[in-house]
């Protein structure tokens, strides 16, 4: 299986979990704004919805096309260097916890 190929799968594997947590997430955000908890009307909501959807595709559709013709290697940099940040500020953390 090619990079390309593998990205696609795992990107249409996440999509009944995404889709299956905003079921779930949904009607406690209707609950909470006919309790006036939500501070904003649901249209704002439903645009943010429908923005980050087309903003997603188009970021998966980018990194699709990337992987066609580059290799994850810049991705496996980020994540060694988040992951060094992370563990800095949790030993960081820890020791003004104390």
């Amino acid at each position: 299986m090619n990079r390309e190929t593998a990205a696609r799968f795992s990107f249409l594997l996440s999509t009944p979990v995404i889709a299956g947590a905003a079921g779930l997430e949904l009607p406690k955000l209707i609950r909470a704004q006919r309790a006036g908890q939500l501070g904003m009307p649901l249209s704002h909501v439903e645009i943010c919805i429908a923005v980050s959807a087309v903003v997603g595709y188009i970021v998966i559709a980018f990194l699709l096309q990337y992987l066609q013709t580059h290799s994850l290697k810049i991705f496996v940099y980020y994540r060694i260097l988040f992951g060094i940040v992370v563990l800095a500020l949790a030993f960081l953390h820890m020791g003004f916890a104390r």
